[in-house]
Protein backbone atom coordinates (compact mmCIF):
# COMPACT_ATOMS: atom_id res chain seq x y z
CA UNK A 1 0.00 0.00 0.00
CA UNK A 2 1.34 3.61 -1.04
CA UNK A 3 1.74 5.81 1.72
CA UNK A 4 0.50 9.03 1.44
CA UNK A 5 1.11 12.29 3.37
CA UNK A 6 -1.59 13.20 5.80
CA UNK A 7 -1.16 16.64 5.43
CA UNK A 8 -1.41 16.60 1.66
CA UNK A 9 -4.89 14.63 1.81
CA UNK A 10 -6.16 18.06 4.14
CA UNK A 11 -4.97 20.57 1.69
CA UNK A 12 -2.08 21.78 4.24
CA UNK A 13 0.98 21.46 2.12
CA UNK A 14 -1.25 23.15 -0.64
CA UNK A 15 -2.41 26.08 1.66
CA UNK A 16 1.31 26.42 2.74
CA UNK A 17 2.54 26.51 -1.06
CA UNK A 18 0.27 29.19 -1.95
CA UNK A 19 1.16 31.24 1.49
CA UNK A 20 5.13 30.58 0.18
CA UNK A 21 4.11 31.87 -3.09
CA UNK A 22 2.16 34.79 -2.55
CA UNK A 23 5.10 36.53 0.00
CA UNK A 24 7.77 35.40 -2.91
CA UNK A 25 5.07 37.34 -5.09
CA UNK A 26 5.95 40.60 -2.82
CA UNK A 27 9.45 40.12 -4.06
CA UNK A 28 12.57 41.05 -1.93
CA UNK A 29 11.81 44.98 -1.93
CA UNK A 30 9.08 43.50 0.06
CA UNK A 31 8.19 45.18 3.72
CA UNK A 32 8.22 41.06 4.55
CA UNK A 33 12.09 41.45 4.26
CA UNK A 34 12.56 44.79 6.10
CA UNK A 35 15.59 43.25 8.34
CA UNK A 36 17.30 41.62 5.24
CA UNK A 37 16.62 38.15 6.03
CA UNK A 38 16.10 36.18 2.77
CA UNK A 39 14.33 33.15 4.22
CA UNK A 40 11.43 32.41 2.31
CA UNK A 41 9.76 30.51 4.74
CA UNK A 42 9.79 33.48 7.05
CA UNK A 43 8.42 35.99 4.67
CA UNK A 44 5.70 33.58 4.15
CA UNK A 45 4.72 33.25 7.90
CA UNK A 46 5.48 37.01 8.59
CA UNK A 47 2.77 37.61 5.66
CA UNK A 48 0.10 35.71 7.70
CA UNK A 49 0.72 38.47 10.66
CA UNK A 50 0.80 41.26 8.31
CA UNK A 51 -2.54 39.87 7.09
CA UNK A 52 -4.21 39.41 10.30
CA UNK A 53 -3.14 42.97 11.28
CA UNK A 54 -4.37 44.22 8.24
CA UNK A 55 -7.74 42.22 8.40
CA UNK A 56 -8.03 43.86 12.37
CA UNK A 57 -7.46 47.25 11.06
CA UNK A 58 -10.51 46.49 8.19
CA UNK A 59 -12.78 45.61 11.21
CA UNK A 60 -11.51 48.74 13.44
CA UNK A 61 -12.24 51.25 10.22
CA UNK A 62 -15.82 49.58 10.10
CA UNK A 63 -16.54 49.11 14.01
CA UNK A 64 -14.56 51.41 15.52
CA UNK A 65 -10.67 51.25 17.15
CA UNK A 66 -11.91 51.23 20.52
CA UNK A 67 -14.18 48.09 19.41
CA UNK A 68 -10.55 46.46 18.49
CA UNK A 69 -10.31 43.67 20.97
CA UNK A 70 -13.41 44.06 22.71
CA UNK A 71 -16.43 44.03 19.74
CA UNK A 72 -13.87 41.59 17.27
CA UNK A 73 -11.10 39.70 18.56
CA UNK A 74 -8.11 38.67 15.57
CA UNK A 75 -6.55 35.57 17.01
CA UNK A 76 -3.20 34.67 15.51
CA UNK A 77 -3.02 30.77 15.16
CA UNK A 78 -0.35 28.69 13.51
CA UNK A 79 1.02 25.25 13.97
CA UNK A 80 3.24 25.01 16.59
CA UNK A 81 5.48 22.17 15.83
CA UNK A 82 7.91 24.83 14.94
CA UNK A 83 7.82 27.70 16.89
CA UNK A 84 9.24 30.42 14.19
CA UNK A 85 5.80 29.85 12.64
CA UNK A 86 4.09 31.87 14.97
CA UNK A 87 7.20 33.99 16.05
CA UNK A 88 7.96 35.35 12.97
CA UNK A 89 4.26 36.76 12.39
CA UNK A 90 4.56 38.64 16.00
CA UNK A 91 8.30 39.89 15.20
CA UNK A 92 6.99 41.19 12.46
CA UNK A 93 3.76 43.55 13.69
CA UNK A 94 6.19 44.32 16.81
CA UNK A 95 8.66 45.50 13.84
CA UNK A 96 7.07 47.30 11.54
CA UNK A 97 3.64 47.88 13.42
CA UNK A 98 4.11 48.34 17.01
CA UNK A 99 2.82 45.89 20.07
CA UNK A 100 1.08 42.84 18.38
CA UNK A 101 -1.20 43.20 21.16
CA UNK A 102 -2.98 45.84 19.90
CA UNK A 103 -4.07 43.97 16.58
CA UNK A 104 -4.07 40.47 18.67
CA UNK A 105 -6.34 39.54 20.89
CA UNK A 106 -4.57 36.16 21.24
CA UNK A 107 -2.41 33.70 19.78
CA UNK A 108 -3.63 30.12 19.50
CA UNK A 109 -1.42 26.79 18.37
CA UNK A 110 -1.62 23.05 17.94
CA UNK A 111 1.11 20.67 17.64
CA UNK A 112 1.53 19.78 14.30
CA UNK A 113 2.44 16.07 13.79
CA UNK A 114 3.22 14.59 10.40
CA UNK A 115 0.88 11.58 10.34
CA UNK A 116 1.20 8.83 7.02
CA UNK A 117 -1.11 6.83 6.11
Amino acid sequence: MKKMNFLKLLGQHELMLEILNAAKADGPLSDLNFDGVNNEGYWAWRRVGRRLKEISDIFASQMGAAQRNTRFRCVLATQIGNPETMRQGLYYVNKKHGNPSHYFYAVAGVPCKMLLI
